[in-house]
Parts: structure tokens; sequence; C-alpha cells
């Protein structure tokens, strides 16, 4: 959710990727590295990824494929859950960068989609749970950050409570059966704290941020929640390379690692007992690497590449595979309807 004045309902505004494209050619000309960034988020050469070696483990990679199926719509920065052995797909931008309240379910066993009933409220950059068998989508975006928290089931959809204050651009991650929320955009600042629910309708602080942050990628692995990169300003031009890691006992975070590159709007699983990040975008160049988040060192060691650059995809983990689901290509911007499978293999077979 853009920190710029709406255009009109629905509909988000963000500068120009020809603009974002010369604020960090100037950057990072003048820092001596715009040499080595394209090389850092080059897509893959070819349709489909290459297995490629997680690092520390040579014997263990990623492989990553259009899935055989898309949206009914090009959809970017919607809610992606895991339900019932489908993936439901909630709202998002599309056609227009208008915000949607559409919800889709897809059965990747036979490559079916088909929409079901829509969210109460449009919205997108918004952050989902399942709690209690049902998705709760928190916040998000329309002409403003929003404050509601809807809940969705296939045939029917209810707001059943609001956020402490409106918030857009978050993420969330579900530690047992507590969802926590973290980062975010709130209409004028990027709030630090974190806030913990059990049910979508009250909500209490958890703790906050060591960098507040927006458009991070976040997940749960081994009973912390990790952020990774995101945005670090409200205007939306500065990324941050920061790996986070938040620790729900402690309700304390610290920086703990970085990425080789700052990356926003990228998309965070676990496969395999590992923690990985997807995709992303630096300014007007969209990342195709997949990263294995070295926790114990702080490390990101290269794991793969997607077929092509992707962010601001949703991301689901079903039935051992993971799907980045929607997203957009740059620096055109454009919504996509495709969504890419990521899986492990053993590359000495392949």
């Amino acid at each position: 959710m853009s920190g710029r004045r709406p255009l009109g309902a629905g509909r988000r505004r963000r500068p120009p990727a020809k603009v974002l494209a010369r604020r960090w050619g100037a950057l990072l000309g003048g820092l001596g590295l715009a040499a080595g960034i394209p090389a850092a988020l080059a897509s893959a050469p070819g349709a489909r990824a290459r297995p490629a070696s997680a690092g520390g483990a040579p014997s263990v990679g990623l492989a990553a494929a259009l899935a055989p199926w898309r949206l009914p719509a090009p959809t970017s920065r919607p809610v992606v859950l895991a339900l019932a052995g489908r993936i439901a797909v909630l709202g998002g931008l599309t056609v227009g960068d208008v915000s949607t309240a559409s919800a889709v379910l897809v059965d990747p066993r036979t490559a079916r989609t088909a929409r079901s009933s829509p969210l109460v409220e449009a919205v997108h950059d918004a952050a989902g749970a399942l709690l209690g068998g049902r998705a709760v989508v928190f916040g998000g975006g329309a002409a403003v950050s929003v404050a509601t928290v809807q809940s969705w089931q296939p045939g029917a959809s209810r707001p059943i409570g609001e956020l402490p204050t409106p918030r857009s651009d978050l993420g969330a991650a579900t530690l047992g059966r507590r969802a926590y929320l973290v980062g975010g955009y709130d209409g004028a600042s990027l709030p630090a704290e974190v806030l913990v629910t059990t049910n979508g309708a009250s909500f209490r602080p958890a703790g906050r941020l060591a960098q507040p942050v927006r458009y991070a990628a976040v997940a749960a692995y081994r009973g912390a929640l990790w952020v990774v990169g995101g945005e670090v300003d409200a205007s939306g031009t500065v990324e941050t390379a920061d790996i986070q890691r938040f620790d729900p006992a402690t309700g304390t975070a610290r920086v703990v690692g970085h990425l080789p590159v700052p990356l926003a709007g990228a998309s965070a699983f676990v496969l395999g007992h590992r923690l990985y990040v997807a995709g992303g975008r630096l300014g007007a160049t969209a990342s195709a690497r997949i990263w294995w988040i070295d926790t114990r060192h702080g490390v990101a060691r290269p794991a793969g590449f997607l077929p092509a650059g992707r962010a601001d995809a949703g991301v689901a983990v079903l039935g051992g595979r993971a799907y980045l689901v929607g997203g957009e290509s740059l620096p055109s911007g454009q919504a996509l309807r495709t969504a890419v499978v990521v899986r492990v293999v053993d590359i000495r077979r392949a």
C-alpha cells in the first residue's frame, strides 16, 4: 500500500518503474555497485529453473517451474493460504492496479481453479493466516490502509474484528495456535510493534522488531519468526538486506545476518526443514533468485532460480511443495496470472 495520495477507491500509486530505475541507478552508480546488483538479481537462463545446490549440502537443491494452471485474472499482492488440500487466493491487485475482493480456490492435483465467494472488503497488501480451520485476512489497503479483519471460508466471508490501527504491507506467520503480525505501514509510518492473536478478533503486543519494515518476507521457523528484507521508509524507495529473528518467548528481535543484496516483496517458505526466500525486487528489478537462509550463521546461500523474476507474489506450502502465486513482473509492474511450483530435488539424480 503506497504512502502517496491515492488516485481513487481501490487503487494505489507508486513511482513509475523508470523513475525508480533512475533513482537506484544514480545511487548504486555513486557507490560503485551498479554492476554487481543485476548479477545477484539475474533471472534464470530459460523457461525452467535448474536445480542448484543449497549451499553446504551439495546433494540437495531446489527446482522451480511454472505451474500447469493459471489464475482466472492477473493478481498481485494477494493473500495465499493452503486450506483443506487446496490453495486459496484472496484479494490482491488486478488489472489497472485495482483492489479486488476475489477469492479463487486451486486444486494442484487436478490443476483446476474455481472462483469462490468473495471477501467482504476488497484489499491488497494484506496478511493472512489459518486460525481454527478458517482463513483470516488482516488489514491491507484499498484507497488507504485499513484495520479490517476478515474471516473467509468457501461460501462464507465476514468481518470479525479490527486491528488496533490500520496496517497494510504486513506479513503474518503462525506458531502453534497463534498468528503473529509483523511489519507494515499504518498510513504514515512503519510500526515496529509485533501483534499476536488466537482468534483474529483480539490482539495484544508481542514485542518489537529491531528494524521496522514493510513488504518483508515473513515465515515461522524453529520456534521463531524470520523477517527478511523489506522496505525501511514510508515512501517505498529504500530496501534493506536485513535478516531479522524475532523470539516470541522474549518479545525481542535482532538482526542476525544480511542478504547479498537488499530485497522487498520477496516470498518466504519452509521446505525440507529449511527456510528459503524467493523472488522480490530492488527498485525496478525483479529477482529470480532463491536463497537458503542459513539460520545458524545468518547467511543467505544460493539455492536455485525461479523461471523468471517475480515480486509481490503470495506463497503457500502444500504437499511438500511451495507455490508462489501471482505477483508482478518488472519493470512493467504487470500483474501475473501464473504460479511457480518449487520443490526439493536430489541433484545427484537430476
